[in-house]
């Protein structure tokens, strides 16, 4: 299933928001919480709850395995540009 399908329906009240970052990350397949506050004019604790429910979406992976300063990517479009 592609990222976009059904989206809407999971996040809810988010889903327009959900949208914008969807779009965003094709440009931008690595962002932190604070880009995408800036990006949706979130706070960063609102920006972090919908990152973390694309995160358990399976859309974004965070990558550094911390706690803070996390950074997410976009795997599955980034795997498209990546050689074997």
């Amino acid at each position: 299933m592609m990222p976009c399908q059904g989206l809407g329906v999971t996040l809810n009240r988010r889903a327009e928001k959900g949208q914008h970052l969807i779009q965003f990350l094709y440009r931008k397949p690595v962002v932190n919480i604070n880009e995408v506050a800036e990006l949706l004019e979130l706070t960063p604790k609102s920006a972090s709850a919908l990152v973390t429910e694309f995160v358990n979406l399976d859309i974004l992976h965070e990558i550094t395995g911390q706690r803070r300063n996390r950074i997410f990517k976009f795997n599955e479009y980034v795997r498209l540009f990546e050689q074997d």
